[in-house]
């Protein structure tokens, strides 16, 4: 069996790549005799936008008439190898779509029916598209349609009652692995000299006192400076990537500190604190309006007018200086800020954040790229 044989192939370049995606789903095969419902799974690997993806079916169906040796019923199965292009990891396009993200793909397989009676099977051509919506971190729900067209194998004849059809899936995914290498943040981990220090000089700006970090606030940095280069992922709240605010709530669940999942609703919690610069303190959540009042970006203050955060624009978690052209586009557009840490004490109380309204996922931001 070619197909699977080219299956088997495929998959250790699948298990090479920086982060995967594991879909079980149920699907309408109409291209097999009585149109079978199967149930399968798929594993993708990821480098950047582009996957390899392996994945098979099982289902029971009735045996066409007068094939396989007059079986009543029959095992129905798909197994497919296909290279995927997945648009939804390009930057800022689940923000414009909603956060629907759309991919493509082509590839080959193989399906039949065994039974008792026989087997009867085909290889098969496919291409289809697949739209996913995440629902919470690395999960999400996805829809797939795949035109397969069952082929010849040398002087093989197509079995009777093997047609061109749509197969339709409906399953969830879960993406996982990726950690540090994420193919969107391409870049190594700075030198000890471009990190944030745990104190903040006390004249290095001229616009912000020298504040020292607090050993809690301390922890948080070293903890939120562990994910450096981890990549940035729509709806992400796991080391295989991030979104601004799963970033957040992650780095602050580390330390004992439980935070609301969206930017909007971590702006709610905690103590306030004045926007004026001089009132930061390490450690304190700044928040940002890219649109317009609406909150819609979340980022830890690292000190020394610097803060570290998971962002679209910039590939993943990195630090961005205030003082840059880059920072400055965040500076006029923060509206807030909340300490949720202090004295090593959560000011989180867990009341309030239980009682926030339900806020849609954060957007990709919208800030100028930094430079290469």
């Amino acid at each position: 069996m070619r197909p699977l044989l080219a299956a088997l192939l495929v998959a250790p370049g699948a298990l090479a790549a920086q982060d995967y995606s594991l879909a079980p789903y149920a699907a309408q095969n109409r291209s097999l005799p009585n149109t079978p419902t199967l149930f399968g799974a798929s594993l993708t690997g990821y480098q950047s936008v582009l996957g390899l993806r392996v994945g098979g079916a099982l289902g029971s169906a009735p045996a066409p008439a007068g094939a396989l040796g007059g079986a009543q019923r029959a095992t129905a199965w798909t197994a497919d190898a296909d290279v995927v292009l997945d648009l939804g990891r390009v930057p800022g396009l689940g923000g414009l779509l909603a956060g629907f993200l759309p991919a493509g793909f082509a590839g080959l397989g193989a399906q039949g029916l065994r039974s008792e009676g026989g087997n009867a099977w085909a290889p098969v051509v496919s291409y289809g598209a697949l739209v996913s919506r995440p629902i919470f971190g690395g999960l999400a729900v996805e829809t797939e349609a795949r035109h397969r067209t069952p082929t010849r194998l040398d002087t093989r004849a197509v079995p009777e009652g093997f047609t061109r059809g749509w197969e339709y899936r409906l399953g969830l995914s879960l993406r996982f692995g990726g950690g540090r290498g994420g193919a969107a943040a391409g870049r190594s981990r700075p030198p000890a000299s471009e990190r944030t220090p745990a104190r903040v000089p006390t004249s290095t700006t001229g616009r912000r006192p020298g504040a020292p970090a607090s050993a809690s606030a301390a922890r948080v940095l070293s903890a939120a400076d562990r994910y450096l280069g981890v990549k940035y992922v729509y709806g992400g709240s796991t080391p295989s990537g991030f979104d601004c605010s799963g970033f957040v709530q992650y780095v602050f669940r580390q330390q004992g500190v439980t935070l609301p999942r969206t930017s909007r609703q971590q702006s709610a919690v905690g103590a306030r604190v004045a926007v004026q610069a001089s009132a930061l303190r390490p450690g304190d959540l700044m928040l940002f309006a890219s649109r317009g009042s609406r909150i819609d970006h979340v980022a830890i203050y690292a000190g020394d007018d610097r803060i570290i955060h998971s962002t679209s624009s910039g590939g993943g978690v990195r630090y961005d200086d205030l003082r840059s052209d880059r920072g400055r586009w965040f500076v006029s557009r923060h509206v807030a800020t909340r300490r949720v840490l202090a004295d090593g004490r959560s000011l989180v109380r867990a009341l309030d954040a239980a009682a926030l309204a339900p806020a849609p996922l954060d957007p990709p931001d919208a800030a100028p790229r930094p430079p290469r």
